[in-house]
């Protein structure tokens, strides 16, 4: 492995003349630019986990039923979502480009494209969980408690998928404007 990295290296530097000669002071700017945009991006994205371990603190105090109730529909609700990231991932490089390209039109009629279709794909997926919500609820657990308590957050909290996608959506578009602070202060 290690032969094969210094191959690959020799020629990328030497044959292909593709990697330039490292200078520590555009290094270290790199770097800057690079740390700009990524400390904050990473810091709204940690943020998620962050907030559902205090959300799983604050439901222990309600019982072992909530906390199981909760860790379930955590499970069910990264594939109900699983749309939204996919097209959140993509709505970056794609506004990032046309940007790029001076076409900042063609760049927000995707975004507010997303948007529309964010909305309308988790209405489906809201609709679609009225009924479902008590089969999967049964699926994660034995214990009626638990799936009361699933079964009440899986017929109330899809509802509001569309708007946390438009979040997503608004998050990848300062991120494609290179405007992530904005993303993690939340301003407008």
């Amino acid at each position: 492995m290690a032969r094969s990295l210094t191959g690959s290296l020799y020629v990328l530097t030497k044959r292909e003349k593709l990697l330039g000669q490292l200078k520590p002071s555009q290094l270290w700017q790199d770097w800057i630019a690079i740390l700009r945009i990524g400390m904050p991006s990473g810091l709204s994205t940690a943020m998620s986990p962050i907030s559902g371990a205090i959300l799983m603190k604050m439901l222990s105090v309600h019982g072992t039923a909530a906390v199981a109730a909760y860790g379930a529909a955590q499970r069910v609700e990264s594939i109900l979502i699983l749309v939204l990231i996919s097209l959140s991932s993509a709505l970056t490089p794609f506004m990032s480009q046309n940007f790029g390209a001076k076409q900042a039109d063609r760049s927000f009629a995707g975004l507010f494209l997303s948007m529309r279709f964010s909305l309308l794909f988790q209405f489906l997926v809201f609709v679609m969980m009225v009924p479902l919500s008590i089969p999967i609820s049964a699926l994660f657990s034995q214990e009626q408690a638990v799936r009361d308590i699933l079964w009440h957050y899986l017929l109330v909290v899809p509802f509001s998928y569309g708007f946390q996608g438009i979040i997503m959506m608004l998050g990848s578009g300062m991120n494609a404007l290179h405007e992530p602070t904005k993303r993690l202060c939340g301003a407008p």
